[in-house]
């Protein structure tokens, strides 16, 4: 009976020990992944005298992505995020309506997985950079989230898809070998400014997201 209790015993240590080994190795893994979270101006005029961060409110974040393990330490990100903010009450001159900022983002990123240059217990945590490329087609709308797109001074609208760069660092901590959870927060360049079209005073923006997410793998 102590023979069969020492056997099982080494048993699970076992399947716990492979488990736990295997949880960084995205390598060949496909992760499916959610996430939520807060979308902030940061810099860039829209005006001579106003910045994103005076003309616009935080607002929310959705997303979905896809991201597969390359080689070990590293993987390929890509996805969709949708991100709205509503222009500040003290600078809307049209009071009736409500202007936003609509900014879906389609992006492919690199994940640099941090995980082997630390020891932690279980080997559960993985701390990561990432960073990479992303198409905005954004439009500031005349009300609501979706309303029709403001026509500025040149006659055109204020819409368009920008390019943009993108770069940040989170955490995710892993339930399982196929089940996670993680917290990141990016960095927004986007290339917004185009002086025929918006006006010589519209700037390139940045912007900060803060988001949090589940991901599920499943090995190819």
């Amino acid at each position: 009976m102590k023979k069969l209790y020492f056997l099982t015993l080494v048993a699970g240590m076992v399947g716990l020990f492979a488990i736990s080994a295997n949880a960084f190795d995205l390598v060949n893994k496909l992760g499916v992944g959610v996430t939520g979270g807060i979308f902030i101006p940061t810099n860039g005029n829209v005006t001579t005298d106003s910045t994103v961060a005076d003309f616009f409110d935080a607002g929310p974040s959705w997303g979905i992505r896809l991201k597969y393990g390359i080689v070990k330490g590293l993987s390929a990100e890509t996805g969709f995020n949708y991100s709205y903010i509503k222009i500040k009450d003290e600078v809307n001159e049209d009071p009736v309506n409500e202007p936003y900022l609509n900014m879906p983002e389609f992006y492919l990123d690199g994940v640099w997985e941090l995980n082997g240059l630390f020891h932690n217990s279980n080997n559960i945590w993985n701390p990561f950079l990432k960073a990479g490329v992303s198409l905005y087609p954004w439009k500031l709308t005349e009300d609501g989230i979706d309303g029709v797109a403001q026509t500025g001074e040149t006659g055109e609208t204020f819409s368009k898809t920008s390019f943009g760069l993108n770069f940040g660092a989170g955490l995710e901590v892993f339930a399982s070998s196929q089940l996670s959870i993680f917290t990141e927060s990016k960095y927004h360049y986007i290339y917004t400014q185009d002086e025929e079209k918006l006006g010589a005073d519209f700037d390139n923006t940045g912007y900060l997201d803060i988001v949090g997410g589940i991901n599920y793998y499943f090995p190819l």
